[in-house]
């Protein structure tokens, strides 16, 4: 997920360096074919352009390396990190641990509305682990449609259409969503309880947290500010001009992916 980096977020300075240190430790593995998001980019990116979008926080996630072993035409990792940081440097010694060179590096904030004019646009644009953190989601897809001329892949953590616990029901069928800096508690016990049942820790729902989501007018893009099920993100693309080719579950169901076409 490549949200703190790619908006110039802080995280945790245990968590970062515990990120961090798993990212320069660990060797480089081959990507595992079987995900969806692995399959669509090397299905689909053969003589393309490409860039990823956020992809340095976590480093494994990345997709430029994928891309460019799949043929693409050219590949780019677009962060907002600066380009002496650290991740920058794991995500290079990635790169150099499976042989693929030749990228390009980009320093740009996602949520500049001329970010197209300063990145450029690709053929295939990827993109995990942004939108449910942004306080506008239909605009920052806006900005990754103004950088795709034909594909984006779109990665987002989801909710189910209705969530049942102990303490109650709660539907995000029929485009319902929950503003989390205005969520009630029951809602917030209800979304808690579905969380700790399938291992999330989320900062103002189950995690305590001080964070702000805004202070002096700024915007902090570090907490989740959205819940959203997998169909109302679909439909969000759709009326922003994507046809969604195909779409899937990932990571047990906790996320989900959509591949789709600019029309």
């Amino acid at each position: 997920m490549g949200l703190r980096t790619m908006l110039g977020l802080k995280e945790p300075f245990h968590v970062r360096q515990s990120r961090l240190a798993t990212a320069l430790e660990t060797s480089a593995e081959l990507p595992d074919m079987t995900l969806f998001q692995n399959r669509m980019i090397s299905n689909h990116v053969r003589d393309l352009t490409f860039v990823d979008v956020g992809g340095l926080w976590g480093t494994n996630n990345e997709k430029v390396t994928l891309a460019l072993q799949s043929g693409a035409k050219t590949a780019t990792m677009a962060d907002m990190q600066e380009m002496d940081n650290e991740w920058w440097q794991a995500f290079r010694r990635r790169a150099a641990q499976l042989n693929v060179s030749g990228y390009a590096e980009k320093l740009v904030n996602l949520d500049d509305p001329r970010v197209h004019e300063k990145l450029g646009t690709f053929d295939f644009v990827h993109c995990s682990g942004i939108v449910y953190h942004v306080p506008s989601p239909f605009y920052t897809i806006q900005r990754l449609a103004s950088l795709t001329k034909r594909y984006l892949l779109l990665g987002s953590m989801v909710v189910p259409e209705v969530i049942v616990t102990e303490s109650g029901e709660l539907r995000f069928d029929g485009g319902q969503m929950i503003y989390i800096p205005a969520i009630g508690d029951r809602e917030r016990t209800i979304v808690a309880e579905h969380f700790n049942g399938v291992s999330l820790s989320v900062a103002h729902i189950n995690l305590a947290s001080n964070e702000h989501f805004s202070r002096n007018g700024e915007i902090n893009y570090g907490p989740w500010w959205w819940l959203y099920s997998s169909k109302t993100m679909k439909r969000m693309l759709e009326d922003i001009g994507f046809k969604v080719i195909e779409h899937a579950p990932a990571w047990e169901g906790r996320s989900h992916y959509f591949f789709c076409e600019k029309v």
